[in-house]
């Protein structure tokens, strides 16, 4: 009897851990989607830039503005395609066994994170813009959280890469 209750845990532990590699997989592919698509509405992102500084030096200030709300939507979605992203980080921190995984996920998820906060700091800030100047006290603001998170990310980053290179392998697109 108990070699059987043995041999049913040794099956069930089995199944539980290949869904858990197979859930991880999946949540991988599915951040690596959303970093293509972040990577893809950055460059419609910086197109608008250059359209807006065209008609802002044309003085069409009507058309400046709505194109500076379209860019705001576009760093908007980029945003939440990075929180959904760090999203999946910690989710497989929370299932994977594999020790350097939960390490690799967790700095992942919050240089993630980061590059959502850059991305929805790019959103008020052309918010704002767009209808007249920011203050002083922004300018400072903004400028201080993207030193900060700048030089959180380049640690980040230095983090990351030392974990793929002593496992050689890269799970996740960071280009």
């Amino acid at each position: 009897m108990n070699q059987r209750f043995g041999i049913i845990i040794l099956l069930l532990s089995s199944f539980l851990g290949s869904c858990a590699q197979t859930e991880t997989h999946r949540l991988v592919a599915q951040i690596n989607a959303n970093r293509a698509k972040t990577q893809e509405l950055y460059k419609q992102a910086q197109a608008k830039a250059a359209v807006a500084r065209k008609q802002s030096a044309d003085g069409q200030t009507t058309d400046t503005q709505k194109t500076m709300q379209d860019e705001a939507e576009i760093y908007a979605q980029i945003s939440q395609l990075f929180t959904d992203s760090a999203d999946k980080a910690d989710k497989i921190v929370s299932i994977t066994t594999t020790d350097w995984y939960k390490e690799y996920f967790k700095l992942y998820s919050k240089w993630t994170r980061n590059l959502a906060h850059l991305a929805a700091g790019a959103q008020e800030e052309l918010l704002i813009r767009k209808t007249g100047s920011p203050t002083e006290d922004q300018l400072n603001k903004w400028n201080s959280n993207m030193a900060q998170i700048h030089k959180e990310n380049d640690t980040l980053q230095k983090q990351i890469a030392k974990l793929e290179s002593d496992h050689q392998t890269v799970l996740v697109s960071h280009d």
